[in-house]
């Protein structure tokens, strides 16, 4: 009985315990195996509205709001990240009022692939701009996006760019 105690504590302490790579991170879902650092004191909305796994808010002093947001990862089917940023590009230019384009390319987000595509619409007399980043693992689309009055863009972008580099994805989706 001693000798299987022992084994038993062993193994406690040689495994069953580890942390896994999402306990570090500020934010996660077991469900999607992702995990990212969003900036400290923004409203995080989990409520699925629109589609939305996650939303990240900060309500600023003009009553305006800038947004972070990832949708829930859709498989590419065999697709690529490019033709999937070519056809985003196109709905916002059939759906968007004055949707305009600025810069599309394809970059790095935690070692991972990804396609970076900054544009600019009318919303309601504001020009807002957005920044969307989709980033690929294992064949899965991550898209993440960014929203601000073009105004506050430059000021808030780099905390976009910053939750980004700590994404952390452990595994497929699991429905």
């Amino acid at each position: 009985m001693k000798k299987l105690f022992s084994i038993l504590s062993c193994l406690l302490l040689l495994g069953c315990g580890k942390d896994s790579p999402l306990d570090e991170s500020g934010w996660t879902n077991d469900q999607y195996g992702i995990g990212l650092d969003p900036p400290q004191g923004w409203a995080v909305d989990e409520s699925g509205t629109l589609g939305l796994l996650v939303q990240f808010t900060k309500a600023l002093d003009d009553g305006s709001t800038v947004a972070i947001n990832l949708m829930g990862p859709a498989e590419l089917g065999g697709g690529s990240l490019m033709e999937a940023a070519k056809q985003s590009v196109q709905i916002g230019k059939t759906l968007l009022n004055n949707y305009t384009l600025i810069s599309q390319q394809s970059t790095t987000v935690s070692s991972m692939s990804a396609w970076q595509i900054t544009s600019s619409i009318d919303a309601g007399g504001s020009l807002v701009k957005q920044r969307s980043v989709m980033v690929e693992n294992n064949g899965v689309m991550y898209p993440f996006t960014f929203a601000a009055k073009s105004a506050h863009f430059d000021k808030y972008v780099p905390m976009f760019d910053k939750l980004l580099q700590s994404l952390i994805i452990t595994g497929a989706p699991s429905p």
